[in-house]
């Protein structure tokens, strides 16, 4: 029993429930390559960055970078670093590209990264008290194929090449940059429409003059007390399938400023009309291919996720509950 929620109706109905991480999780292969030759290569990558880093130049530049905050989390892709730095190199500022082949000796760079889009250089923790002037971080990495929920440790370097293993579960008290597959783009390193801003897109859709909607449905607290994420993934892809029994409404949207556990956040946000029971289906995105297609209570929720997305708990709600009165559902 992990994880907390809230959710109302517009008639002020409360639904107060432990999602339960009930579900077989499978993790995907993030790209198509083979996942002990992608680790290979962020190992050879991450050491390269250890000592790109010590140049107080690249750490700005990164740090410039990650502050732009491109799908709401502190990272950069590294494809986008690398552009960036290259047209900054034409005013005069450090290419960090052509440092980083140098350091690894020629365009062999570039095929240590390939068949990776998605590559993202992050400061997960302490970001916004990284001093990029005087503090040069380790830089580490994590597999591409890290259960979230089984990691333990990740291997970071510093510019003399020494090997720290850093607590995955533990936040540390200094930088650490990391190398990872980022997960709020698709597999060729595009922005999902989830994550395009902190103003999270959603589709929902709803026929009222299909059916006699009597209730409309509405998001207005959310409190999650397990992210299902460890430190060194960032912040969570927090997501939601709301779909009634008689599939008049439907609704599929991303909850990405809310990051923080045991924590209240009031979206506010209305998801549709009903005259019918509701499932509600909360899972934490980790990308990977859309390969399986959920149901919940005897409703097929008719949206396809990855398999290697974290479940997070589901609940049926009966029309009759969404009333004026109160039901709790631990």
């Amino acid at each position: 029993m992990k994880n907390l929620y809230v959710l109302k109706s517009l008639l002020l109905v409360v639904f107060l429930f432990t999602l339960s991480a009930c579900g077989t999780v499978t993790t995907p292969t993030q790209d198509s390559s083979n996942p002990e030759t992608m680790n290979a290569s962020l190992e050879k990558v991450a050491k390269l960055f250890a000592k790109a880093v010590t140049d107080v130049s690249v750490r700005q530049q990164i740090q410039e970078e990650i502050a732009k905050r491109f799908d709401g989390d502190t990272n950069v892709l590294y494809k986008n670093l690398m552009a960036t730095s290259e047209l900054g190199a034409q005013s005069g500022s450090t290419n960090i590209g052509q440092s980083l082949a140098s350091l690894q000796g020629g365009s062999s760079l570039e095929s240590l990264v390939k068949g990776m889009p998605r590559l993202q250089v992050a400061m997960p923790a302490g970001f916004d008290d990284w001093d990029a002037s005087s503090q040069v971080p380790l830089v580490g990495f994590v597999p591409v194929d890290a259960d979230d929920k089984t990691l333990q440790t990740v291997k970071a370097f510093d510019a003399e090449g020494n090997e720290h293993l850093i607590d995955a579960r533990t936040a540390p008290n200094k930088p650490v940059l990391l190398l990872s597959q980022n997960e709020r783009t698709d597999i060729e390193g595009n922005l999902l429409a989830h994550f395009s801003s902190l103003a999270s897109s959603e589709t929902n859709t709803y026929d009222l003059q299909a059916q006699a909607c009597s209730r409309n449905v509405y998001i207005t607290d959310i409190r999650m007390r397990d992210d299902n994420e460890p430190w060194v993934s960032g912040d969570p892809e927090l997501m939601l399938i709301a779909r009634s029994a008689d599939g008049y409404l439907s609704y599929h949207g991303g909850f990405n400023d809310v990051n923080s556990e045991n924590k209240w956040y009031y979206p506010g946000r209305f998801l549709g009309c009903t005259s019918t029971d509701v499932v509600f289906y909360w899972y934490e995105d980790d990308s990977g291919s859309l390969d399986v297609t959920p149901s919940y209570g005897g409703v097929s929720l008719n949206i396809k996720i990855s398999n290697g997305d974290d479940f997070m708990g589901a609940v049926r709600s009966p029309y009759v509950y969404f009333g004026d009165a109160v039901l709790n559902f631990w």
